[in-house]
């Protein structure tokens, strides 16, 4: 009889335990859920952990308790929120829940590495789904984006791409061969000149006169053609 006396009181210790884990992940949802809705964050993109040890608040209801940003607005990374709790008595009871949000994105992703001023294209990049919480520049989202492209700067193989790793290609290349013309009322004088750096249209480019060796400031009118400004 003793003996199952203490079976009964262990099961119903266990049961205890149990409903006391259910309860506590049961106020967690219901935070998370509250702070999804608060920040209208989309469940397909952000994921939210509550970093809290042990809240305070007991025998919460999704429609009793409100949320409000800490310190940061913005909701990434690692991020605090006030939990308001509002009793049917009036009483009011506030503490910090400590939270950390991951965002996730289908994003342009390098599939080799891709080196300065080599060109993009769809080859060499592929959509994938990643988890972009800790960058700090806009990702890249759409093949479209890396058109007539080029790598600004070095890019590691699996790197997410951003806006700022990519630059236009250039109408003219640096150390191409160039045509110079000046033009000044009726007057119009050519000559061939080597460009000294990249150069989109419009854009004024250091140009060398290959016949003077003179270097000239040159904008950009069209691929290989450069006019300087009388």
């Amino acid at each position: 009889m003793k003996q199952l006396i203490k079976m009964l009181l262990l099961i119903g210790l266990l049961l205890l335990s149990f409903g006391s884990a259910v309860l506590a992940e049961s106020t967690r949802d219901i935070i998370v859920n509250k702070v999804y809705e608060s920040f209208e964050l989309d469940k397909n993109s952000y994921t939210i952990e509550i970093l809290t040890d042990e809240i305070k608040s007991k025998n919460l209801s999704y429609s009793t308790i409100s949320v409000k940003p800490l310190y940061q607005t913005t909701p990434i990374g690692r991020f605090a929120i006030v939990l308001k709790v509002t009793r049917a008595d009036t009483k009011v009871q506030k503490e910090t829940i400590r939270l950390y949000i991951r965002k996730y994105a289908d994003v342009l992703v390098a599939g080799e590495r891709i080196k300065r001023f080599d060109n993009i294209s769809p080859a060499l990049v592929s959509i994938e789904r990643k988890e972009i919480t800790t960058l700090r520049e806009d990702p890249l989202v759409s093949l479209k984006s890396v058109t007539n492209m080029r790598a600004r700067r070095n890019i590691a193989k699996n790197r997410v791409l951003t806006k700022a790793d990519i630059e236009k290609k250039p109408v003219v290349k640096s150390y191409s061969n160039v045509h110079i013309i000046y033009v000044s009322g009726l007057c119009r004088i050519t000559a061939e000149g080597k460009a000294l750096e990249d150069g989109q249209t419009g854009e004024l480019i250091r140009v060398k006169n290959k016949s003077s060796g003179k270097i000239v400031f040159a904008r950009v009118v069209s691929k290989n053609l450069v006019q300087v400004d009388p």
